[in-house]
C-alpha cells in the first residue's frame, strides 16, 4: 500500500466523520431546547423491572418516592420483579412506603405495586415491562431501570415532553464513577458518547439510539400496539424508538436536560462490560434501516482507522504519520460532540482519560461489534436471542 493511498483513505474518512460529528453536536443542542409549560397529567406511572438488583433498588425507589411534582399529579411506582435469585423483591416492598404486594397484604392506600413477573409472561426485561405496563394506570407510562437513580425532577421533565404526538421521549444516563478506577472513566466517557449520539441524532431527526432505563411513553401508544407486540417493542428501548419515529405519523424527543438525567452504576470488571457491549451491539440487528447505516457508519470508521493503524504498524518510518493523522483528527472531532455534552451529566473532570480511552476504543468498537453480530449472547445468567 503506497503512502499517497493511505492519506487519500484518512483523509477521506476523517473527513466525513467531522462533518458527521459537527452534526451530531449541533443535533444534541437542539435536544436541550427548552421543554413546553405544559400541564401534568394527574396520574403517571413509573415501571421498575428488576432482577437481581437487592443492592440498588433501595436507592432508585427512595428517589422515586421523592419527585418533585405539582399537588395534583400522583406517581405511581410499578417493580416486577424479573424472578430474581436474591432479596430485590423483599427490599423492594420494604422500599415503597405504601404499595399493595401481589399475593400479599395491601397497604392503606395501594398508590404503589410490587410484583413477581407470572411465569404465563415468559422472563426477561421486556416481559417484565410489558407486564407492568398492563398493570399501570398513568396517562405517562416511565420506564426506569432498577440501578438508575433519577434526579428530583425527571418525571415530572419526562412526562412534560411526552404526549399522544410525541409518545416516545427518553432521556440522558449518566455513571456514578470512581475517579480512582480508570475502568469507570472509560466507560464512562464512552457511555456519554453513546447518550450524545442518541441525543443528537434525535435532534436532527434521525433517531437512532436511546437507553430503555430512561424512557417515557404515552398511554395512546401502548394501546395502539397489538398485544403481541407490546413486549418486543416496550422494553427494547431503540427499536421502540424507531418504531415510532420510522414506522408512524408521530414523532418521539430526546430531552437533553439535567433534570431528564438518571445516575447508574458501571460495570464492574473488563469482563461485564464487554459482555454489556456486546448486548447492545446484538441488538443492531434488528434496527430500522436508517439507524443501521449510521451505526455501520461508525463502524466502518473505527475499523478503517484501526487497520491505518496496524498497517503503519508494519513500517513506521513511512506509514506512521498518516494513522498518527488520522487519529488525532478523529479525536478532534470527537471532542466536538463530547465536551459540550459533558457539562449536562457533569462529567468534565474525565476529559483526562480522553487520549487513552480513545486509543482503547477503536479496538472495543470493532471487536465488540463483530463479536455481538455473529457471537452468542449471555446478560444475568441468560442467553439473549
Amino acid at each position: 500500500m503506497t503512502v499517497s493511498l493511505l492519506w487519500w483513505i484518512v483523509g477521506g474518512v476523517c473527513t466525513l466523520y467531522g462533518l458527521g460529528m459537527a452534526a451530531l453536536a449541533y443535533g444534541r443542542m437542539r435536544s436541550a431546547r427548552a421543554l413546553p409549560d405544559r400541564a401534568l397529567p394527574n396520574r403517571l406511572s413509573v415501571v421498575v423491572p428488576a432482577r437481581n438488583e437487592a443492592d440498588a433498588i433501595p436507592h432508585c425507589l427512595d428517589a422515586l418516592q421523592n419527585q418533585t411534582l405539582p399537588a395534583h399529579t400522583t406517581l405511581e411506582i410499578i417493580v416486577v420483579d424479573d424472578q430474581s435469585n436474591d432479596a430485590t423483591f423483599v427490599r423492594a416492598q420494604r422500599g415503597l412506603r405504601t404499595a399493595v404486594v401481589a399475593g400479599g397484604d395491601e397497604a392503606a392506600d395501594p398508590v404503589h405495586q410490587v410484583h413477581t413477573l407470572p411465569d404465563a409472561w415468559g422472563a426477561g426485561k421486556e416481559a417484565a415491562v410489558a407486564y407492568g405496563a398492563e398493570q399501570a394506570t398513568g396517562t405517562v407510562v416511565l420506564v426506569l431501570d432498577a440501578d438508575c437513580v433519577p434526579s428530583p425532577s425527571w418525571a415530572a421533565t419526562l412526562a412534560r415532553a411526552c404526549t399522544a404526538e410525541t409518545p416516545v421521549v427518553c432521556g440522558p444516563v449518566r455513571y456514578d464513577v470512581d475517579a480512582e478506577r480508570w475502568i469507570e472513566r472509560f466507560q464512562a466517557l464512552e457511555f456519554l458518547g453513546l447518550n450524545a449520539y442518541g441525543a443528537g441524532t434525535a435532534g436532527l431527526g434521525w433517531p437512532t439510539i436511546c437507553n430503555g432505563g430512561n424512557m417515557a411513553v404515552h398511554r395512546s401508544l401502548i394501546a395502539a400496539l397489538p398485544d403481541e407486540q407490546i413486549a418486543a417493542h416496550l422494553a427494547a428501548d431503540e427499536l421502540l424508538l424507531q418504531h415510532v419515529a420510522y414506522r408512524t405519523d408521530d414523532s418521539v424527543r430526546y430531552v437533553w436536560h439535567e433534570t431528564a438525567c438518571v445516575t447508574t452504576t458501571p460495570a464492574s470488571s473488563w469482563t461485564a462490560f464487554w459482555q454489556q457491549r456486546k448486548r447492545w451491539a446484538h441488538a443492531t440487528r434488528s434496527y430500522h434501516a436508517v439507524p443501521w447505516l449510521c451505526t455501520l457508519g461508525i463502524f466502518v470508521v473505527h475499523a478503517v482507522l484501526l487497520g491505518v493503524c496496524l498497517v503503519g504498524a508494519t513500517d513506521p518510518d513511512a506509514l506512521s504519520q498518516p494513522a498518527v493523522t488520522g487519529l488525532l483528527a478523529k479525536m478532534g472531532a470527537d471532542l466536538l460532540l463530547l465536551l459540550p455534552a459533558s457539562h449536562t451529566v457533569g462529567h468534565r473532570d474525565l476529559m483526562r482519560s480522553y487520549i487513552p480511552a480513545s486509543l482503547l476504543q477503536l479496538g472495543y468498537v470493532v471487536g465488540a461489534g463483530l463479536h455481538g453480530v455473529f457471537g452468542a449472547i449471555h446478560w444475568k445468567g441468560r442467553t439473549v436471542d
